[in-house]
């Protein structure tokens, strides 16, 4: 065949086939394989070479080197990619490393590339060495290399270095965990904060559960020290464990896992124990029938299923067995049989004495092997407590309030780690620090307890068994620290890193309450006269020549206590609200009505203001908790707890949602204040971020948010932080009540209801008692609805006439009362959903009308929306509440039983379900 326009005179010209050229190709492939093959043979094989002439001791290193010299810093390429580094490993064992280590030094010396060459499984010698326990050859080859931590660093298998494989292999023995605690050692900042590829750092490695052995308190000590920067790590996300959570959530894994396999084996246990009961029945019946044991086609006895299952011991205990039998020879020695069978009688045998071929199970190589006794390395809750308690005192020493926080909890704060009664009043009851702080949950060691001058309300204090007074302390100081640090006892506290008290004043607290209360151990003035005396025997001995004079200070005299709550102007008085009068009837009556059956989820809200006072009475056994914000002093780690206020504000918020909800539950996050440039108090839209997220995180069903924030040119990243936070909390379908800055005609832009979530956020305006719109409110049409919000009665002590009690006006009280009456409409709908429950239950038939699926859906913003206007609405969207609220309040009055006062608060969350939308 020959191309277009060619002449016979030409060479002759060939068509290439293009199968041919594959097979081609194939061929030189195969060729070039086997090649390589071949090269990793023959270089596997001198490595191998070396290896055995040194072991023989045929050959010395110098000779090694000399002969070898071109193959030294090469790989075994192709499938296995090992250097002599890493086959050197594999039979390093801390016997014959002496062998090797010239060796190991004279290739670290010539070619200490070799120490970064990964094998084909990711791995470096170093790593492999430390995953196969080669313990004096990790710590040679550490000591020989000048830069060993670049080695260390170098991510291996699953992304894992050095320091994770040696985290691995540490609770294996104890010596194990030195080797780890001396590799850390040489690890720098990068090494030891490096993660894996499941995104734990060493030090997460070493705190999990499972590795919480007694010498691993030691390793974690060392990474912690060597490396504090540790600590902040966190795993991927969603989770982003601390360390310290890692260990919690390891540990509660464990736990769940050790249920699980006791529950499985309990179950196993009965399904054998039913199975023995039902063959004993069987083989009765089976006895009376044959009388004898048949036998199998190879002529081996069959166990028949009457026969109890024999568990046989390790051999040993089989001889003890035999031996106690009278089946022993005698000699002290067991008998020299076979490993695959024994031939048991008599005791061991079946009930006729007929003899049992049994299979004996094969002795474990490890228990031939004469003083070879394997290491035990246990997990116990001690040791793990112990882990624990360092990683959670080590945080408290070295973090600020937040970051520990972050550390132990995330966002979710189980406890509070501080104790600060600074900002309450001069004078307080003991009963009202007990009731008031009921709720408070402490963690066991605090990172400070702050404690002012205060005047403590004393009750009689008698002795039990004596029945009479019980004799004071001598000492002239104040004594109400004791009392306090009772109280952090009471609450599990058992460690405190600072104490901070006020003692400006005369009389201070003395160094025996002090003792007492924290530290334990008595003083009083007789031992302030020892310590007086022997300061004089010091100075005695030091300076002979110097006399002292000892002037004892005059008890000052006793003074009336002073101070208190300082009076506040009276407000002009209201003609008082239908709208509150309706309510107050009903909270009456639902807050004595028991549900049917237990709350699936008892109405909880999220209250973000000042913090709530805990001299309010009102209030207690209503707070589950809080967080503050808002920090008093940053350079001492100080906060202002959320249980004290800082103006009195949140204190009235939470009483207003009480008022009319009075089954809600408050979670108190307290705001960071400052003042403005114009003397206002200002709040951080920074906090305000920070606590929508907390309560995100506390799952509350309501947040009341009673304040404003202006964009300002310095807090613009705040406030996008705080627009984030609030579209998170819409996206869970959390209810949210916010203000409008109450500044008349002119436009508001304040935030929360600026936000871009503001469609799903309730703008709730002040109302006058007549139910018109608040002047300072602005446009009706600016705001969702509006509620009571002028000169709204806060309490009327005793009963007091209405003018000379103390009134409160603006939207920040609507939105809390707004906030409040969400929360009355999902309890009740629940109530009415659990009282439907228990009837279908009662009586075996369904009822739809009314199920949890709708308080469920109730919980969303726009159902929520319907339901206030299901209540009914005036043109300024004012709440019609009369018309629902005091009429069930009213027949509530004349209900016999509670059977017919539960149907009264069911009919109350039917008409709340009703779907309806503005006209």
């Amino acid at each position: 065949m020959r191309p277009p326009d060619s002449t016979l005179d030409e060479e002759p010209f060939m068509v290439k086939s293009p199968l041919r050229d594959k097979d081609a190709e194939v061929r030189d492939s195969e060729a070039s394989s086997d090649e390589e093959d071949d090269n990793e043979v023959s270089v596997k094989k001198k490595f191998d070479e070396i290896l055995r002439g040194l072991k023989d001791d045929k050959y010395n290193v110098d000779h090694a080197a000399t002969e070898y010299a071109n193959l030294l810093g090469k790989t075994t390429g192709g499938s296995d990619n090992q250097t002599l580094l890493h086959l050197l490993v594999e039979d390093a064992t801390d016997k014959v490393i002496d062998k090797y280590k010239p060796l190991v030094k004279r290739l670290i010396d010539l070619h200490p590339d070799l120490l970064e060459v990964k094998d084909s499984n990711e791995k470096t010698s170093l790593y492999t060495a430390i995953s196969k326990e080669r313990d004096k050859l990790v710590r040679f080859i550490c000591s020989t290399y000048h830069n060993i931590d670049a080695i260390l660093e170098i991510p291996c298998h699953q992304s894992g270095n050095c320091i994770h494989v040696a985290i691995h292999v540490a609770t294996r023995r104890n010596a194990l965990s030195k080797l780890a605690e001396s590799l850390i050692k040489y690890a720098g900042e990068k090494t030891l904060c490096a993660k894996d590829a499941k995104g734990n750092t060493p030090l997460h490695l070493a705190v999990a559960y499972k590795r919480c052995t007694k010498a691993q308190l030691e390793v974690v000590k060392a990474l912690v020290q060597k490396c504090d920067k540790a600590m902040d790590e966190r795993t991927k996300a969603p989770n982003a464990f601390s360390p310290y959570r890692y260990h919690e959530h390891t540990r509660a894994e464990a736990k769940r896992v050790a249920e699980e396999e006791a529950k499985k084996a309990a179950k196993e246990k009965e399904k054998d124990a039913a199975r023995g009961r039902k063959d004993e029945g069987g083989a009765a019946g089976g006895d009376a029938r044959e009388g004898k044991i048949s036998r199998t086609r190879n002529s081996r006895l069959r166990l028949r299923r009457r026969t109890p299952r024999l568990q046989i011991p390790s051999w040993r205990k089989v001889w003890a067995t035999r031996a106690s039998a009278g089946l022993g020879s005698g000699s002290g020695e067991p008998p020299r049989l076979g490993l695959n069978s024994r031939t048991l009688t008599s005791g061991l045998g079946s009930r006729d004495g007929k003899e049992l071929n049994l299979k004996s199970p094969a002795v474990p190589k490890e228990s031939r092997r004469k003083g070879r006794v394997k290491e035990e390395v246990k997990v116990t809750e001690d040791s793990a407590n112990g882990i624990r308690s360092y990683l959670k005192l080590h945080c408290m020493r070295t973090r600020s309030h937040d970051k520990a926080v972050d550390f132990l909890y995330g966002r979710n704060q189980e406890n509070q780690i501080y104790f600060d009664l600074i900002g309450t009043p001069l004078t307080i009851s003991k009963e009202r620090i007990e009731e008031g702080l009921a709720h408070l949950k402490l963690e066991d060691v605090l990172q400070y307890v702050a404690l002012p001058r205060l005047h403590l309300e004393k009750r009689p204090v008698t002795s039990k068994l004596l029945k009479r007074p019980v004799k004071a302390p001598k000492g002239k100081g104040r004594k109400d620290m004791v009392f306090l640090f009772d109280f952090l006892r009471s609450k599990g506290v058992k460690r405190v890193i600072r104490v901070i008290v006020d003692d400006k004043e005369q009389p201070a607290h003395s160094d025996e309450q002090i003792e007492r209360g924290h530290w334990g151990g008595l003083e009083s003035s007789e031992r302030t006269d020892k310590n007086v005396q022997d300061f004089r025997e010091r100075l005695r001995r030091l300076r002979p020549g110097i006399e002292i004079e000892v002037k004892k200070e005059r008890q000052p005299e006793k003074q009336d206590p002073t101070g208190g709550l300082v009076g506040v102007s009276r407000e002009q008085v209201e003609q008082r609200h239908r709208w509150l009068t309706s309510m107050d009837e009903f909270a009456d009556f639902i807050q004595n009505i028991d549900p049917p059956l237990p709350l699936h989820e008892p109405v909880t809200i999220a209250l973000i203001d000042d913090g709530v006072d805990i001299n309010e009475q009102s209030l207690h056994a209503k707070i589950i908790g809080g967080r503050s914000f808002c920090p008093r002093d940053s350079s001492q780690n100080l906060n202002q707890p959320y249980y004290i206020t800082t103006g009195g504000h949140g204190t009235v918020m939470a009483s207003l949602i009480y008022r009319v909800c009075p089954k809600a539950q408050l979670y108190v996050l307290k705001l960071e204040e400052h003042v403005s440039e114009h003397s206002t108090r200002t709040i951080t839209a920074k906090s305000a971020a920070e606590a929508v997220r907390a309560a995100i995180a506390k799952r509350v069903h309501i947040i009341s948010m009673s304040w404003t924030i202006e964009r300002t040119t310095y807090n613009g990243s705040d406030i996008s932080e705080l627009e984030s936070a609030i579209e998170a909390a819409a996206n869970e379908r959390i209810l949210m009540f916010c203000a409008p800055s109450d500044q008349g005609i002119a436009h508001d832009s304040s935030f929360p209801a600026a936000c871009s979530s503001s469609k799903r956020l309730f703008k709730i305006g002040a109302a006058q008692a007549s139910g018109a719109v608040w002047k300072m409110v602005g446009d009706p049409a600016d705001v969702d609805f509006i509620f009571p919000g002028h000169n709204v009665v806060k309490e009327r002590p005793n009963d007091a006439p209405v003018e000379k009690c103390k009134t409160l006006t603006g939207s920040s009280v609507a939105t809390a009362i707004a906030a409040g009456l969400a929360g009355l409409v999902l309890h009740c709908v629940q109530l009415g959903a659990l009282n439907k429950q228990a009837s279908n239950q009662q009586h075996g038939q369904g009822d739809p009308t009314l199920t949890m699926e709708d308080f469920k859906a109730m919980k969303g913003h726009e159902r929520m929306k319907e339901a206030f206007l299901a209540i009914g609405t005036t043109r300024d969207k004012y709440v019609k509440v009369w018309d629902v609220f005091r009429p069930a309040a009213k027949q509530a009055e004349r209900a016999a039983d509670k059977e017919r006062r539960m149907e009264i608060v069911t009919g109350v969350a039917r008409r709340l379900k009703t779907r309806k939308t503005f006209e």
